[in-house]
């Protein structure tokens, strides 16, 4: 089981972070790369599957400062679609069964999604 946690202090600051483990019925090993990175603006981390280490290598989205509109509002649209195409072209399991949750912190906001 993973653990990811985000805390904002009072300044706005986010920090992040995660065990680095990865676990079957039997077997427990070291990741090679940590479950919570920065990209290209935006801090993520990453539970449940394995599928987070193709977003550490793969995922380019959109950066959120470069759109004028609300920030809610493009986490809600723009990022959504872009992390949406990403899942499709890497084949993500997004169905119910699916087990990869994300906390994405950018502009002193946090957001959490579920693929």
């Amino acid at each position: 089981m993973t653990v990811v946690v985000a805390v904002k202090d009072k300044d706005g600051n986010i920090v992040m972070g995660a065990d680095r483990q990865a676990s079957t019925d039997e077997t427990k090993v070291k990741l090679a790369n940590p479950k919570v990175f920065k990209h290209s603006g935006y801090l993520i981390g990453y539970a449940g599957s394995m599928a987070g280490e193709k977003l550490f290598y793969n995922f380019e989205p959109g950066w959120a400062k470069d759109i004028r509109i609300n920030i809610d509002e493009y986490m809600q649209t723009h990022f959504l679609r872009d992390l949406r195409a990403f899942y499709d072209e890497w084949w993500i399991d997004t169905t119910n069964e699916s087990d990869l949750s994300l906390l994405i912190a950018v502009d002193g906001r946090i957001y959490e999604h579920n693929a």
